[in-house]
């Protein structure tokens, strides 16, 4: 009976790493799409979680979030994992922290570079720092908040994204598809 016990403690206190689903936004946000298919390319400088020390966002769970999150908000029809579209997004998670003390609540701080081109020509990149914060009313054990903090983090800066992007396709004449982007 100890060791169930033993177990199950370390167990609820490993750490777990973001999901996709939890850093996905979902909501439309513009009326016509900037163009039709977007790449948007896997980012970079993501981390996995580490096991009874801390949560973290990857760059696959992290990048499907994104894709997921630009097809929803209708800034794009289709988004692609693969390389060969006229317009391209990259992102680098420049820094993702967790900031020290997390008691009693845990916060983090995301900083990510997204650019934005169009047939390999610069059309705008972004640096969005963004936070996540979570508290014992979201769990009493440290690793589902830490990773309840990261995830939030993440889709806040996702928000931020589509929000800047959103801005852009309105301000920007010749973009979208009425203006015959090809």
């Amino acid at each position: 009976m100890r060791y169930v016990l033993l177990v199950s403690i370390l167990f609820l206190n490993c750490a777990f790493g973001a999901t996709r689903q939890s850093m996905n936004v979902d909501q439309p946000a513009v009326k016509l799409p900037i163009a039709d298919v977007i790449y948007v390319a896997q980012s970079t400088g993501g981390q996995t979680a580490i096991p009874f020390l801390r949560s973290a966002a990857s760059d696959v769970e992290f990048s499907a979030a994104l894709r997921q999150s630009i097809r929803s908000a209708g800034l794009f029809n289709e988004t692609k994992d693969q390389p060969g579209t006229e317009w391209k997004l990259t992102t680098q998670i420049v820094r993702m922290e967790q900031k020290p003390f997390p008691f009693p609540s845990v916060e983090v701080e995301a900083e990510i570079r997204y650019v934005l081109s169009r047939q390999d020509v610069l059309v705008k990149e972004f640096y969005l720092l963004s936070d996540g914060r979570s508290t014992f009313a979201d769990s009493i054990f440290f690793p589902a908040r830490s990773r309840f903090a990261f995830e939030r983090a993440a889709r806040a800066n996702i928000q931020s994204l589509i929000v800047k992007l959103g801005q852009f396709q309105s301000a920007s004449n010749g973009v979208g598809p009425s203006h015959n982007n090809k």
